[in-house]
């Protein structure tokens, strides 16, 4: 990984848990192997998304401003899902746009909301 803008993915989750199991050979075929390092690719990819619409944005998916709408947020997060949905169903491609990895992004932030509700806080205030 020497490309510059691959800098992010080093350190990622997975390569922190799972890299151990992904470097052994007699583990997995070669097409296996193959598609474990474009799960981690797209997956990397998705997060720094995220990640950069994070700092765009502040925490605006899960934070709403409220101006014109009084909604949850994991119900805009539903809405917005919905919208990339009749994006796809409508047929109205949209070269600017990636619907696939919004739609991911979206459910990756439900997950998100869905832990902050539980009651997770950062580890350095735990405990």
């Amino acid at each position: 990984m020497t490309d510059p803008d691959m800098r992010l993915v080093q350190s990622t989750w997975y390569e922190r848990t799972q890299r151990p199991y992904f470097e052994r050979p007699d583990a997995m075929t070669e097409e296996q192997t193959l598609v474990q390092r474009l799960i981690r690719e797209e997956c990397d990819a998705l997060c720094a998304m995220l990640l950069e619409k994070n700092r765009k944005y502040g925490n605006s998916a899960l934070e709403p401003v409220r101006i014109f709408s009084r909604a949850n947020p994991m119900e805009q997060l539903a809405v917005r899902l919905d919208d990339k949905l009749s994006r796809i169903r409508s047929g109205q491609p949209d070269e600017d746009e990636d619907v696939d990895g919004d739609i991911a992004g979206y459910l990756v932030l439900r997950k998100v909301m869905r832990r902050l509700q539980a009651g997770e806080r950062l580890a350095s205030t735990a405990g």
